[in-house]
């Protein structure tokens, strides 16, 4: 049986989004109980049991006002998903909570966000401070088996804490990644679940398989995209490079996306071109792609990397390329994020006076877009990312204007001593963080992952950098390792780098 999608527009969808999101499920767990709703490990998990957690669930919060959210950690397991999606089809907002953090940092979260209703799996209420985190709020406890009976696992409505209502649009709570800084929370409006499914063609109404953890905002459009469409989605409890290619192997979607690492992680671990015979493009947009490795990857596999822009602020993405628009320009404007999306507004800016700047000129991007996460003011919205516009209305992201530093008195561009030392034969990956320095300012300081061929020294790096850029521009420190630190959303843990590098430079420095 297939299932078929639901119309977004028209007829079936005339209700709200929230009151459709309700119709879905409803349908989905009734008519289509048979059917698979995630794959997992080996295992094919149907939407009845779906419906199983969803009924229990419509036990436990029986006279719960419907408009307290539900605080979710969510796993990359089938019961986590299940819950998510069953909180939804009964209209309730939920607060999803990132379980890739350290047991002192869940239970803190848990306990500042008060929630009182607090959905986890088994292995999260083991952590150690997170039951008590939790206090009198009525915790569900989802055990990670097929079978998989839920259980209360602590107070009855009647019992528990006072809940704080949100506003009756919010379906979902986020947080960006925390690249550079703590990790920001927003909500998001049930509507944009709906604005955020793109229709793919018939071809392509398989497997969702999606890349990036489901509790950010890429995640909660692949869930939106399996209520809205059926469509069973593949799961994996931690990114395998090589999982995730078997997927598209066996599932042979036509297009993929992938945040530049994983590029990355598939020529590494060598995956046969073949596995990819179907994929006639990949989408990247979490983190900045070096020309070199979309370079390398297209060689290897034959297939266009199509790079776009977005952030969590502004729901997904805000700039990308159709396959017309790549086929026509894609190698004159090689090293572009690609166009303003429809409806989206971009300009630069002067980063101090603010003033906007002509086609060329780097500054500061604003972006003004109709789909914002709630809370982000209207109009243009600021954004740290050095960028230039050309007369095409190209767009490129050049950095962040906070990876500038000065040393002594000079600016030095860190994206600029990246991309010097991964011109060196020797090394694979290269992340450049600013240190502070008592006597200069601040200085550059690289973690290097090398490609196995030999280790470069330091001296011969740093020269390497001297070769290609001002001297006061070459790191202070450069420190291997086997590989590249990441955090949940698969880019570079530069709070992580940054504080390792501090670490190693204070140690040598104490030692001469």
């Amino acid at each position: 049986m297939t299932i078929e999608p639901v119309p977004l527009s028209g007829g079936f969808a005339a209700d709200g989004t929230k009151e459709l999101i309700e119709r879905c499920v409803a349908r989905l767990v009734s008519r289509f109980s048979d059917e698979p709703f995630a794959l997992f490990q080996g295992d094919t998990y149907t939407w009845g049991y779906v419906g199983h957690i969803k009924r229990f669930l419509d036990e436990v919060l029986e006279g719960v006002d419907p408009a307290v959210p539900a605080a979710l950690v969510l796993r990359q397991r089938p019961n986590c998903l299940a819950a998510t999606i069953a909180l939804w089809g009964n209209g309730r907002c939920v607060t999803l909570v990132s379980p890739i953090r350290p047991d002192q940092a869940i239970a803190e979260e848990i306990s500042a966000l008060g929630s009182a209703i607090v959905v986890a799996d088994t292995e999260d209420w083991a952590r150690p401070g997170f039951a008590g985190a939790c206090g009198d709020a009525i915790g569900v406890e989802l055990r990670a088996t097929p079978s998989m009976p839920v259980t209360a696992y602590r107070a009855r409505p009647s019992q528990m804490r006072p809940g704080v209502p949100v506003p009756a649009d919010h379906a979902a709570s986020v947080t960006t990644s925390g690249t550079t800084g703590p990790p920001k929370r927003f909500a998001v409006a049930w509507d944009d679940l709906r604005r955020n499914v793109v229709r793919e063609p018939s071809s392509d109404r398989g497997v969702v398989i999606n890349t990036l953890p489901l509790f950010s905002i890429g995640g909660v459009g692949a869930i939106a995209t399996t209520v809205f469409g059926g469509r069973p989605i593949a799961l994996m409890d931690r990114f395998d490079v090589r999982e995730w290619a078997g997927l598209i192997r066996d599932h042979r979607p036509r297009r993929a996306g992938a945040p530049p690492t994983v590029l990355r992680m598939v020529l590494d671990a060598k995956i046969p071109p073949e596995w990819f015979e179907s994929v006639e493009s990949v989408y990247t947009a979490s983190a900045p792609l070096p020309a070199q490795l979309a370079d390398e990857f297209e060689r290897a596999y034959g297939i266009p990397i199509l790079q776009g822009y977005g952030a969590t602020e502004f729901l997904g993405g805000v700039t990308g390329w159709s396959g017309d628009l790549f086929a026509k320009w894609g190698q004159l404007k090689r090293g572009s994020v690609g166009r303003a999306l429809p409806d989206i507004k971009l300009r630069v800016v002067d980063r101090v006076s603010r003033k906007p700047l002509g086609p060329d000129e780097v500054g500061n991007l604003e972006v003004d877009s109709p789909r914002r996460a709630k809370g982000v003011p209207a109009g243009w919205v600021s954004t740290n990312d050095l960028t230039r516009i050309d007369h095409d209305g190209f767009v490129w992201i050049l950095g962040r204007s906070d990876d500038v530093i000065i040393r002594g008195g000079f600016k030095v561009s860190l994206p600029e001593v990246e991309a010097a030392l991964l011109q060196h034969s020797g090394v694979l990956d290269a992340c450049v963080v600013g240190l502070p320095d008592d006597r200069l300012g601040a200085v550059p300081a690289a973690l290097v992952v090398t490609n196995g061929t030999g280790l470069p020294t330091e001296d011969e790096l740093i020269g390497a950098v001297r070769d290609r850029l001002p001297a006061y521009m070459a790191p202070a420190l450069v420190s291997w390792r086997d590989e590249m630190p990441l955090n949940s959303m698969l880019k570079k843990d530069r709070l992580l780098i940054t504080s390792l590098l501090a670490a190693e430079l204070q140690e040598r420095r104490q030692r001469a």
